[in-house]
């Protein structure tokens, strides 16, 4: 599955996404969190997802962990174009793809 959490500052969609990562490694199943803080090169970041191999460009038949899920937050989801660049289909993969929408109460 393929989460995409977007929201103004302060709207708890980094804590959300956390949790999200969090539950899923828990339960030892992949994910990828993409936010604010992701750093390195995208073939290091796909190896999150990866049973045991490093990834290269072009793999064919990629060891996905079971029940990989990628969490992306607000402009970071622009990776998952990255992705599907360098693994065709990475998106058919690993969705279905789910959005959502964080506003502010004004609580």
């Amino acid at each position: 599955m393929i989460i995409l959490i977007k929201g103004p500052a302060k709207s708890g969609k980094s804590t959300i996404a956390n949790a999200i990562r969090n539950s899923q490694i828990g339960q030892s199943k992949g994910c990828l969190l993409l936010d604010e803080t992701t750093t390195g090169e995208l073939n290091h970041l796909l190896e999150k997802i990866i049973i045991g191999v490093p990834f290269t460009e072009g793999m064919k038949d990629i060891p996905w962990k079971k029940e990989a899920m990628v969490v992306a937050v607000n402009d970071k989801a622009e990776l998952l174009d990255e992705f599907e660049k360098m693994v065709p289909g990475f998106r058919e993969q690993l969705g279905p793809i789910v959005t959502l929408n964080i506003e502010n109460s004004g609580m």
